[in-house]
């Protein structure tokens, strides 16, 4: 299959900022409750979970990097963390629509009825949708990708183009 066009996705200064006060929270969090936990005896299994499961979230949000491979009939992404990758794809001629930018009140009244998400938090590239049927299932993606990876998927498929960007 001919490749077309193919993407990783970059960080942001401004987002990475962000990222990483959010560790430091996660990481103050933490600290507190094992303070707590060996000067007062108390064992909190609640929050020490919850903790866990802040710093997976922000693992999954931040340092997994994905690329985006649009080929002739398929979209592939290409997930990677720590040399781990896992790839999925996405048959285009399954596709209802697709849209430059991702308005969730728009998309809520689709009823689709599950959502992918594979984009990273620190990514400074517009976040866009695809829709695509699943059976009778109606479901979509959202990824981020710059113009130019737009423009070579409406090239693809202009009839199921949907424009949402406010000028």
């Amino acid at each position: 299959m001919k490749e077309i066009c193919r993407e990783t996705s970059t960080r942001d200064t401004g987002h990475m900022y962000i990222a990483y006060l959010t560790m430091f929270l996660i990481v103050g969090m933490l600290c507190y409750d094992v303070n707590n936990m060996l000067s007062h005896g108390t064992f909190n299994p609640i929050m020490l979970g919850l903790e866990f499961l802040w710093f997976v979230l922000w693992v999954w949000k931040v340092l997994v990097k994905y690329t985006c491979i649009l080929r002739e009939n398929e979209l592939e992404l290409v997930s990677e963390l720590f040399g781990m990758t896992r790839s999925v794809k996405f048959d285009l001629a399954a596709t209802e629509s697709f849209s430059d930018r991702y308005v969730r009140s728009f998309f809520r009244r689709t009823r689709i009825g599950k959502y992918y998400h594979r984009f990273s938090m620190v990514d400074p590239e517009q976040k866009r949708i695809i829709a695509f049927t699943n059976g009778k299932r109606l479901e979509a993606l959202l990824f981020c990708c710059s113009d130019h990876f737009l423009k070579e998927m409406i090239k693809l498929m202009p009839e199921k183009y949907i424009g949402l960007a406010q000028d």
